[in-house]
């Protein structure tokens, strides 16, 4: 189901309104709902606004009463210089119908009595902008259709008939592959590029089809204006009114004659070979058997040499294994050899690290008493130059002692002689 605010969602406003708290009320709804909103308090701004962004906007909502110029006034200039082209909307709190008549002078689509209600609001914007949205659409399908009419003229041959299947319209494709001009054809019947060798049948049912109502698809063989054959996948639409009633027919063909050609050339090709088919499978026949014969006697000789092959590969293959054995056990003779060697001299280094551990120790004790010895002989030393000093001191005190004795003995015989 079509939702009438999605026709509002296409549009740009240009939104003139002097007081902010209405501006604020009515800026939330236009937010929420146009595409674009410009706004602005002052009628000279909107001016401005306009002249520049006037292919943009599709409405203007303007209060009749702004501060430096009035609604209406702006929407006369605008008039002047630009036409009626855009709708506007007046929002005025006087109602009389001097102000009114202004309005409607100047082209209003509407008016909007303040304070505003959303829902009357809405219904009113709806009312204003769905033809300017049904205008939108309308240019957004053509712009679609003339994409798809030119997709169409670059591949397809176009044409249009009316009931009596008199040509209104053909496209350059259709012209160059017929090989008329479009004068030669318009008002002439379709049966014109009609060829003689396409069964009456298949018009009949073309016919039959499209007058119901239905669309026809098939392939058709027509001619040329020089009269050669040209080939084509045709589809016919009927075109209807309001009523349902056809009133003209529309036809869309692929050019397929290079395809058709084709597949005659593969038939005519096949047809040629057909017509020697017995020849060319006794030919084929004896070749097959002289070639299977020789493929016999290659794979017999083939299979001789491989016995052979076999048989010497088997002898080799047997003193290769008894030479193995052979080796195998030198080997392992040797492996239990050197297993024993290993054992030995494991034992051995076990013995070996046991010494250096008793040497280890013995070194150790030994280090022991040689840092005793040497600690005594350093005593020694010390205790022998103590002797020495002693020794020397005493020789000293007894040579005193003799000076003193000789000189006692002196005082003596001096006394004596006395």
């Amino acid at each position: 189901m079509h939702n009438p605010l999605d026709d509002l969602k296409q549009c740009n406003i240009l939104y003139i309104e002097s007081n902010q708290e209405d501006a604020d009320y009515s800026l939330n709804l236009y937010h929420s709902i146009f595409n674009q909103v410009y706004f602005t308090p002052t009628g000279s701004q909107a001016l401005e606004i306009f002249k520049t962004e006037h292919d943009n906007i599709d409405l203007i909502i303007t209060e009749v009463t702004l501060e430096d110029m009035s609604g209406i006034d702006l929407i006369s200039q605008i008039r002047k210089e630009y036409g009626y082209s855009h709708c506007v909307i007046f929002a005025t709190s006087k109602t009389h119908d001097d102000t009114l008549l202004k309005c409607l002078k100047l082209g209003a689509a509407d008016y909007i009595i303040k304070p505003v209600l959303h829902r009357t609001h809405l219904g009113i914007l709806i009312k204003v902008l769905k033809p300017i949205s049904d205008i939108k659409q309308m240019y957004l399908m053509n712009q679609e259709l003339e994409i798809y009419k030119q997709s169409a003229d670059s591949k397809l041959l176009v044409s249009k008939t009316d009931l009596k299947g008199n040509i209104t319209y053909v496209n350059e494709m259709f012209c160059q592959i017929s090989g008329y001009s479009k004068e030669e054809l318009l008002a002439q019947n379709h049966n014109i590029v009609r060829h003689p060798n396409t069964p009456s049948v298949v018009f009949r049912n073309l016919w039959s089809t499209i007058q119901k109502g239905n669309v026809w698809k098939g392939s058709i063989q027509n001619r040329k204006k020089n009269g050669e054959s040209y080939y084509v996948e045709a589809l016919i639409f009927p075109i209807k009114d309001d009523e349902e009633n056809v009133i003209e027919y529309m036809s869309f063909r692929q050019d397929v004659t290079q395809h058709v050609e084709n597949n005659e050339k593969i038939k005519n090709a096949l047809k040629d070979s057909q017509s020697d088919y017995a020849k060319v499978y006794e030919t084929a026949l004896a070749q097959s058997e002289q070639n299977v014969a020789q493929e016999l006697y290659g794979l017999r000789n083939a299979i001789i040499v491989e016995r052979k092959n076999t048989q010497n590969q088997t002898s080799k293959r047997n003193l290769a294994e008894k030479k193995l054995n052979e080796l195998t056990l030198v080997k392992e003779h040797e492996i239990t050899h050197w297993k024993t060697k290993i054992k030995e001299l494991s034992i051995t280094m076990t013995h070996i690290s046991d010494a250096n551990k008793k040497l280890s120790k013995e070194s150790q004790k030994q280090a022991l008493e040689i840092n005793t010895l040497s600690e005594q002989v350093e005593i020694y030393k010390n205790s022998e130059a103590l002797v020495k000093k002693v020794e020397e001191k005493f020789d000293k005190i007894i040579a005193d002692k003799d000076d003193v004795i000789a000189y006692l003995e002196d005082e003596l015989a001096k006394c004596k002689k006395v």
